[in-house]
């Protein structure tokens, strides 16, 4: 219990890129565009994992001057890479994809550890996305894959009525940690 109060305490998402400046009729058009693509956020992630081996550990909806990516990160913990797949939201085509690799004489990759876990607890990105049952004018910005005071799991951040809000999902449990607004 004591983790899971220092987890809710020092989790404080700080988004790079801030959705909360687009108003609600640009997000409106925004979801409009992503759901008519037939390439939403979790269509992006099936497609990724389709192809390339690998678990999800983050996720982002990018906006470049009116075009929209979806930009995620994978760990192949039997290759020992990680890949940034970049996809267009328009028409479900890879833009960009960049492979280095992980591999260290000193130490364990944080998120490298996070996916270790991640698999033990036989969980995934997907999973903690349909934990949520979002709407679908619910918009998806950005999924990370935490592991803070021992707990594993996804921040979710998602605009829905009209604000930007954060999730968490335990990897573990299989839940969703509550979030309280400071």
């Amino acid at each position: 219990m004591r983790n899971l109060l220092l987890l809710l305490i020092t989790t404080v998402g700080v988004s790079q890129f801030c959705w909360a400046d687009y108003d609600k009729s640009e997000v409106d058009a925004i979801v409009e565009i992503v759901n008519a693509s037939g390439m939403p956020a979790t269509q992006a992630m099936r497609k990724v994992m389709s192809d390339y081996q690998g678990h999800l550990v983050e996720y982002e909806l990018e906006d470049e001057d009116g075009v929209l990516f979806h930009e995620l990160k994978l760990i192949d913990l039997d290759e020992d890479v990680e890949r940034k797949v970049v996809i267009s939201v328009h028409d479900g085509n890879v833009v960009s994809e960049k492979k280095e690799k992980l591999w260290s004489w000193f130490t364990e990759d944080d998120d490298v550890k996070a996916v270790k876990k991640l698999v033990a607890n036989q969980y995934s990105m997907l999973d903690a996305i349909d934990k949520l049952e979002l709407a679908r004018e619910d918009l998806l910005l950005d999924i990370e894959l935490e592991d803070k005071q021992g707990v594993v799991y996804f921040e979710i951040e998602v605009f829905s009525d009209d604000e930007e809000r954060e999730l968490l999902v335990d990897s573990k449990t299989k839940s969703i940690i509550p979030v309280f607004k400071r």
